[in-house]
């Protein structure tokens, strides 16, 4: 008996799906429900991209305080990057900056980074550093070395 199968209609295929599976934006607050724009791997990315695209209240409270989280992150990292050239700047006039130390400054860079304290000031064997709030940048740190020489980051 011959093969006819498809002559009624009915086709041999593989029952493989391949297209992947379409996630459905729905703000997480307010559950409003938009068309997916771009392929999203989950529902929970998928809610995340249409909460961040929202105008309802929540959603907007909710972008407000992860870009706040986002640019404390992005200002601990450069706060880091000046201690370290601090730290060249120490090395350059023979003071030893142990790490332990640069861990306190770092934490009081953090503190007022986060609004805890205005400003904060350190003094060593011939150096003072003092770190404030700055209008232009989060931390603003000034070393200044005992005959007067001032570095600013």
């Amino acid at each position: 008996m011959s093969n006819n199968k498809h002559l009624n209609g009915y086709v041999d295929e593989d029952d493989r799906d391949d297209t992947p599976p379409v996630h459905y934006p729905t703000c997480r607050f307010c559950g409003k429900q938009t068309i997916p724009v771009a392929p999203y791997k989950s529902d929970a990315d998928a809610d995340e991209a249409a909460t961040m695209k929202c105008d309802c209240y929540d959603a907007q409270m909710y972008r407000q305080d992860k870009q706040k989280k986002e640019l404390r992150e992005k200002n601990i990292v450069k706060l880091r990057q000046n201690i370290n050239s601090i730290s060249d700047y120490c090395d350059a006039h023979n003071i030893k900056l142990t790490p332990e130390l640069c861990e306190i400054v770092t934490a009081a860079g953090i503190a007022v980074i986060d609004g805890v304290v205005l400003s904060s000031q350190f003094k060593f064997a011939r150096l003072r550093l003092s770190l404030s709030a700055g209008s232009k940048s989060a931390v603003v740190i000034k070393a200044t070395y005992s005959d007067g020489t001032q570095f600013e980051v």
